[in-house]
């Protein structure tokens, strides 16, 4: 059963080693033209406010050649701006389908290697908690 709130900024990889048959989810899942190779989250937590600022950097390979956009799972939380190398990328938020689109700056081809940065905000309703002083997850 899906909820109907969601906060989540989830990358998956573009060749998963089962089928989306094996998968028990109400949500889809999408093949993508990318591997994901490395990502870190930078989050800074306001108790008071019970809210997150936060940057997403997703390193990635693309796997065809004239790579022009990709997408990202990303639900509940508000986008702030999308960067490649500080230059600011186009997006579209897919609210109902509970994904990011974003328009790459140029075309990569089978084995180049970029990293896009997502910065974010937003007060988590599912995955962090706020008691006092405290911020659990």
């Amino acid at each position: 059963m899906q909820d109907d709130k969601c906060d989540y900024f989830t990358i998956f990889n573009s060749r998963p080693q089962i089928s989306s048959d094996d998968i028990e989810t109400s949500r889809p899942v999408y093949e993508h033209n990318y591997d994901v190779i490395h990502y870190k989250l930078v989050q800074n937590v306001n108790i008071v406010e019970e809210g997150i600022v936060a940057s997403a950097y997703v390193t990635v390979d693309s796997t065809v050649d004239g790579l022009d956009e990709i997408n990202f799972d990303f639900c509940g939380l508000e986008v702030d701006g999308v960067y490649r190398d500080g230059n600011s990328l186009s997006y579209t938020m897919y609210e109902n389908e509970e994904y990011i689109n974003i328009k790459l700056d140029r075309n990569f081809n089978i084995g180049e290697r970029f990293t896009i940065q997502v910065d974010y905000h937003g007060e988590p309703e599912d995955c962090l908690a706020f008691s006092n002083d405290y911020a659990f997850t």
